[in-house]
């Protein structure tokens, strides 16, 4: 599953970096012609760090599942 959020991540980045280059109009920056890449851009952003977080959540919760078997393996004997 970390793959999957690895690679959403990944399709992310390439995302905002392709409405960077190939898409925006530079010569008008005005909302009314480029309104479509400037959403884009930010829902890209928003997966970009709500992959992030997520990646960060289950890499503590592992650990914490990892910490608590111990734990009671421990005191068990």
């Amino acid at each position: 599953m970390n793959q999957v959020r690895i690679g959403l991540l990944i399709l992310a980045i390439l995302g905002i970096c392709g409405e960077f280059v190939f898409v925006i109009d530079y010569n008008d920056l005005s909302w009314t012609n480029n309104a479509g890449s400037y959403l884009t851009i930010m829902s890209m952003v928003l997966l970009v760090v709500s992959m992030i977080i997520s990646i960060q959540h289950v890499k503590k919760e592992t650990g914490k599942k990892s910490i608590l078997f111990l734990k009671k393996h421990i005191l068990s004997k």
